[in-house]
Parts: structure tokens; C-alpha cells; sequence
């Protein structure tokens, strides 16, 4: 069996299932059966597979034609032990792919994905972002949510903490920076660049260069309380969750939506809220984002 050896660790929304579906295509990559089995991040309750051998077997169909095997577990660049037990599992060989977005659009698709999901239960953008105070604190939560951390935006958004941070624990050469304008951009050219990075044939043959995972809301939210109820229950019931009839569910109840501009005023305190983080993170990506302070349409 082939141990997986390369990472999407984020972030959401961000462009990681687009990537991942581009490279599951390449006919030397194995990718994960589950795109996020999310495993490593042991520090949350936000994980797929807690067993080592049950996560092995993601990648037991792996042959030694697929010269690279990998997953792409959106929270693992949150996570505070992802890395590390990456680092510990791997040999400190582990190559990463990190998706980076302007945090201003990353905000309110992240806010809407929640929503979908049921983890989020504030229709409200901007009363969500002030709710984050309170909810640090434990006030305000949806009932049952596993992962409180998912709904403070303002750090989950903030790509260059996470970045640096990163950096410190595995050496530059293993990591690779991927920006979502530039996957919209030149897909083919993002593309070549990642399969590089892995040292594959950058001629795999006919590949979907596609976007997947666009922007969505759900039909009923009767439904994605349903959903969000249902995952608990599984989760008490210590059964893995994203597959199966609530998985269905979730498709039969999912919808496209026109991307809604922010309300007024909000996207200047946005701004404000994330110059200091785009700042590191140009500094840490060596990538001038200095556009990004200036005003765009979320996404």
C-alpha cells in the first residue's frame, strides 16, 4: 500500500476540491476516496476517520503506477496538531498544497457554506461576524456544533498567521502556494505549476479543468437543520459522516446562487479587519497582494 505523501491542507473555500478534482485525473496520482478525511487534525471533532488503519485504507487501491497519493483536508492549515502529526506520520518528507484567497471573499463564502452545512445558524453576514466575540466565549452557539472554531471568521479567514506558522515547522521547498485567481485565471498554468511540484508528467492526457464546489445555498433550511441534526447523531453513534443518505441529502438540497454584493459599509471593515494579516501574508508568499485592498465582488 501507497502512504499518502502530498497535502491540500486549505484552506476552505479556497479552490481545494477545484484542485483536487484536477488532480485525482492525473493518472499518476491516487487520490483519497474521501477528498477530506480530515485524520491528522486531532485537536478537533471535526474529523472523518479517527483509525489509523480505516484512513490507511483510503489509499489501499494505490498501485506503483501512482507516483503520488494524497488528500485534501480543507481545517488541517487551522489546526494546531495537523502538521506536526503529518510531519511525525510522513518521515518529515510530506509535500503541502495551501489554496490562498483574499479573506474578503473568503468571509462570506465561508459564512454561506456553514450556512449550507447547518453549522451556522446566523442568516446575517455581518451580525455573524459580530457575533464572534460571544461566541468565543460559548454564547451564541448553534446546538450541537463540533467545531466552534469554524465560526470565528476572522481567524479562519486570516491566511498569513497560518502560512508563517507553517513555514516554521517544514522547510519551503515542501510547500506550495496556490491562489484561487490564478486556478480562475490560467487553470492550465496553476495546474502545470502543482504537478511540478510533485514531479509529474505535466502531459497527463485529457483532464476536466473545471471549477467544483461553486457557490450554493441550500433549498430548504428545514432540510440543512435536518442535515446538521443527523450528523450529530451519527457522530454520538461514533459513525462517519459525509457519506451515505445525509450525503444525498445535502446534493438533492443544494442550489446555485447568484454571489450577493456585501452590505454597505461592510466590506471597507473587512478590509480593515484583514490588512494586517495580507500584509504577512505577502511578506510569507513573496506575492504582491497589494489588489486585494482594493474593492471586490465576494465570492
Amino acid at each position: 500500500m501507497k502512504s499518502p505523501d502530498f497535502f491540500i491542507i486549505g484552506a476552505p473555500k479556497c479552490g481545494t476540491s477545484s484542485l483536487a478534482w484536477w488532480l485525482s485525473q492525473h493518472p499518476q496520482v491516487w487520490f483519497s476516496r474521501i477528498k477530506e478525511p480530515h485524520f491528522f487534525n486531532d485537536d478537533s471533532e471535526f474529523r472523518q476517520f479517527r483509525a489509523r488503519p480505516a484512513y490507511e485504507e483510503l489509499f489501499a487501491g494505490a498501485g506503483p503506477e501512482h507516483m503520488a497519493a494524497g488528500e485534501a483536508s480543507t481545517w488541517y492549515l487551522l489546526s494546531d496538531t495537523a502538521v506536526p502529526n503529518i510531519e511525525e506520520y510522513t518521515g518529515q518528507t510530506a509535500r503541502y498544497i495551501v489554496c490562498l484567497r483574499d479573506p474578503v471573499t473568503m468571509m462570506p463564502a465561508l459564512h454561506r457554506q456553514l450556512l449550507f452545512s447547518g453549522t451556522e445558524t446566523e442568516q446575517d453576514i455581518r451580525r455573524a461576524w459580530a457575533m464572534q466575540e460571544a461566541r468565543a466565549k460559548g454564547d451564541d452557539l448553534p446546538a450541537g456544533i463540533k467545531a466552534p472554531v469554524h465560526l470565528q471568521y476572522k481567524n479562519a479567514c486570516s491566511l498569513g498567521w497560518m502560512c508563517q506558522r507553517l513555514l516554521q515547522r517544514v522547510p519551503r521547498e515542501r510547500v506550495h502556494f496556490v491562489f484561487t485567481e490564478d486556478m480562475a485565471g490560467d487553470p492550465q498554468g496553476s495546474y502545470r505549476a502543482v504537478l511540478r511540484f510533485l514531479g509529474l508528467s505535466e502531459n497527463p492526457g485529457d483532464v476536466l479543468l473545471e471549477a467544483v464546489n461553486t457557490a450554493h445555498a441550500p433549498k430548504s433550511r428545514a432540510i440543512s437543520a435536518l442535515i446538521g441534526l443527523g450528523g450529530i447523531i451519527q457522530r454520538g453513534l461514533g459513525l462517519r459522516t459525509g457519506k451515505g443518505f445525509l450525503r444525498r441529502l445535502r446534493q438533492i438540497n443544494r442550489r446555485k446562487v447568484a454571489r450577493k454584493p456585501l452590505p454597505p459599509g461592510f466590506e471597507a471593515e473587512l478590509r480593515a479587519a484583514f490588512a494586517e494579516d495580507i500584509a504577512l501574508l505577502q511578506r510569507v508568499t513573496g506575492r504582491d497582494l497589494s489588489h486585494w485592498q482594493e474593492p471586490q465582488q465576494p465570492g
